[in-house]
């Protein structure tokens, strides 16, 4: 199990440095950052922009992979995206991940004056922004359709990505149409389970959609077990999962996720910011000692 850190940034600049920087010290993969053009649940508080951000980021911090989790196609235009995309690419020495969603938070449709998208529309723009994302930052040719919604002639963006082919793209995905798109293209699928369905629930759709991303990448002549898959967990409006009642039950949640096929766990860092009431020593515990640790033993099980 390997794991990366998620920031909410509805914080002064100075202490999200201060978290990125602290994940990467412990050594955590990845720090990626929740984007939203506002919180979804509080839409007048406070909150920085995601792409803004992590530029910030990349000129913050040294060794730690940085992203957004996931980029808001809702918000960008796709094109916009894979240049927001390169830039901070380069801007970081390359350690940019970039993981694309299709977007769901009704403010986010509101405040960019976007009609919210039926699930058929929101699906085709979602394939069709993965696949254009995917020709443009190896370099390629964006496809051109009469079909798509966002380009009808082919182009190119220059400069290239600073990593060879492109950064990795990871799809967020639930649904079966969303996860056959991250079989057939993505470095990487990335989920939170679903509101409400308790930790047995998450645990048992988790599982499901591993197996349906397994089908999906064997369908399209890939290993399933090159595709990364990223769980972010810890939100108790999700699941009641009683992670930070101890370092143990920490422990029990990575053995069961190990165990469904999850790659990369995901904690919000803070925890308390969707946990509120958490014991602060478990979670100083689990950061600054278990999770280095387990990263410690994977680790050595990939270096032997």
């Amino acid at each position: 199990m390997r794991f990366d850190g998620m920031l909410i940034p509805a914080f002064g600049w100075p202490d999200l440095v201060e978290r990125a920087r602290q994940l990467e010290r412990l050594g955590f993969g990845t720090v990626w950052i929740d984007d939203h053009i506002a919180n979804p649940v509080a839409v007048g508080a406070p909150w920085f922009e995601a792409w803004a951000a992590l530029a910030g980021l990349a000129a913050s911090t040294e060794t730690i992979r940085i992203g957004p989790m996931a980029g808001n196609v809702v918000l960008r235009h796709p094109t916009l995206l894979a240049r927001q995309a390169i830039t901070v690419d380069h801007a970081s020495g390359g350690r940019l991940s970039l993981t694309i969603g299709s977007g769901y938070a009704e403010p986010d449709h509101a405040l960019v004056q976007t009609p919210m998208w039926d699930d058929d529309e929101r699906q085709g723009r979602f394939r069709d922004a993965v696949v254009l994302l995917d020709c443009v930052l190896r370099g390629d040719q964006a496809p051109a359709s009469d079909d798509s919604v966002w380009v009808d002639e082919p182009f190119q963006i220059r400069p290239r990505s600073k990593q060879s082919p492109r950064p990795p793209l990871i799809v967020a995905a639930h649904g079966p149409k969303a996860i056959e798109l991250a079989g057939e293209r993505g470095d990487g699928w990335c989920s939170y389970g679903g509101y409400g369905l308790g930790a047995a629930g998450v645990e048992a759709i988790t599982r499901q959609r591993v197996a349906m991303l397994e089908d999906a990448a064997v369908r399209h002549g890939r290993d399933p077990g090159s595709i990364e898959r990223l769980m972010l967990v810890g939100n108790t409006a999700v699941s009641d999962e009683p992670m930070w009642a101890s370092t143990d039950a920490f422990e029990d949640l990575v053995g069961r996720y190990t165990e469904v096929g999850i790659t990369t766990l995901v904690l919000y860092n803070p925890p308390s910011v969707v946990a509120p009431g958490i014991d602060d020593s478990v979670v100083e515990a689990v950061f600054e000692e278990v999770v280095p640790r387990l990263m410690a033993l994977h680790t050595a099980g990939t270096s032997s």
